[in-house]
């Protein structure tokens, strides 16, 4: 499974050097990095030290899970990659980015449309609860990139299971959301 991870850190004075790691025994100095898991990880800890020109570091750890049950890939945007284990109504849409993720309420989730239809559902779901916390429909009149923001401000801190159907009911793509 392939992450693209966004770094938000901003230096306050001067330049900032990054070191992430992986938490399997891999790292990069890159200020966005894509980083590959093996098959076998569903849960790590990732590490962004930020070091500033004066020796003053900043230190962030998350946990990160890569889904497995609910989807088996994820895309270099973060979404899941229906091509990789998740549903998909034909392989021509999917969903092509979540951001942010994690998120605080509100995410926006982009959207690869190659076969017109009038309009898609997102349906956002607690994993471990399997609530529906959000829908949204939105009109998607013709063949493109998508972006469709929702607001999720029911449901606790967590993992949450991203839906986007098509208006016939047909999977078009789905991922995994973490809420902070």
């Amino acid at each position: 499974s392939t992450i693209s991870f966004i770094n938000t850190s901003t230096p306050s004075n001067g330049n900032l050097a990054y070191t992430w790691s992986f938490g399997d025994g891999n790292t990069s100095y890159d200020n966005q990095p894509t980083h590959t898991f093996s098959k076998n990880v569903s849960t790590v800890g990732v590490r962004l030290i930020a070091s500033g020109e004066h020796v003053c570091n900043d230190t962030i750890t998350r946990t990160v899970t890569i889904a497995t049950g609910l989807a088996s890939g994820l895309n270099n945007s973060g979404a899941l990659d229906p091509d990789s284990g998740g549903q998909d109504n034909d392989g021509d849409e999917s969903i092509t980015s979540i951001f942010p993720n994690p998120f605080i309420n509100n995410i926006q989730i982009g959207i690869n449309i190659e076969k017109a239809t009038p309009y898609v559902i997102v349906n956002i779901f607690e994993v471990t609860s399997g609530r529906l916390v959000a829908t949204k429909k939105e009109t998607t009149s013709s063949t493109g990139n998508y972006t469709i923001s929702v607001n999720v401000n029911a449901g606790n801190a967590g993992k949450y299971f991203v839906q986007v159907m098509d208006d016939k009911g047909k999977m078009i793509g789905d991922a995994i959301a973490l809420k902070i």
